[in-house]
Parts: structure tokens; sequence; C-alpha cells
């Protein structure tokens, strides 16, 4: 089943409500000064500390959506499964896929920008004897928040 073609001036697809826990690693915070994250338009001169942790530039971030009522033009839990390049038309046919239900929906677009990241889709090493490892094992971009890190 597919869903009618939408058309937006901008809107953004996002996987990150499908799978919010897989991005909040325990201790996680910028390796480089703060500030850095800030929009030179919106600059942030509240920030708890020189290096913060990845819950307050999430929090930075979804201020600036809800102050610019980003929201409206987000898609969740999509997941973008084809991308075409329309050249006699000057324009980029989207097709994504809701997560939950699998419904296909499709989108044009002047400009598609990816910002899926490395550790998008992780792969785990393929290291001699590691399946003889008998402690907790997974990757950084499927963190397991219930695993203690002290011991």
């Amino acid at each position: 089943m597919a869903r009618p073609h939408l058309s937006c001036k901008f809107c953004f697809l996002s996987l990150l409500s499908a799978r919010p826990c897989s991005y909040l690693a325990q201790g996680c915070a910028s390796d480089i000064p703060t500030h850095w994250y800030s929009l030179s338009t919106e600059l942030n001169p509240y920030w708890s500390k020189t290096h913060v942790e990845q819950p307050e530039i999430l929090a930075y971030w979804q201020g600036l959506a809800r102050k610019w009522d980003l929201y409206k033009q987000l898609i969740t839990y999509a997941e973008v499964t084809h991308v075409h390049w329309d050249a006699s038309r000057s324009i980029y046919h989207i097709e994504h896929t809701d997560v939950r239900t699998g419904v296909k929906s499709y989108i044009t677009a002047k400009i598609v920008i990816s910002a899926v990241g490395v550790l998008f889709s992780p792969t785990m090493p393929d290291i001699k004897g590691i399946s003889d490892f008998s402690g907790e094992m997974f990757h950084s971009a499927r963190w397991n928040n219930t695993v203690d890190m002290k011991n």
C-alpha cells in the first residue's frame, strides 16, 4: 500500500523516533568545544561546560526545532528506501517507508541532504574468538544503557 505524493517546501525524514534509545549512549559527550554545535545565528551562551553531554546538545537542537516550528516538517519513523534524480525535471523522487507499518510514501525535492552518519548501519567486526567472549557486547551505534560500565 502506498500513500499519495507529498508536496512541501522542505521536510525532514527521520528514523530518530523509531529508535531513540539507540542514540543515547551513557556518557556520550562532545569531543570538540560545544559552542561549535551552535548555529552562528542561534548562539547558546548557556552551555553548562565546554564539552557537554549528548542530552544537552539534543535539547539545544530540539529547542530550535520548537522555536522555528520545524516539527510540522518532520516525518518520523521514515526510512529512505530509494532516491532517483530526474534530470529532465531537475528534481529528486524520494521513496520512504514507515518502519512501523511498512507503508511506502513518496516526496519530491530539488535538494537532498543525507545526514545518516557513519554509525547508522553498524557492522560488528570479524574477530577470531569473538564468539568465546562471555561479556556484554554491542556496537556503539546500538548502545545498551542497561550495561553497567563501571565494572
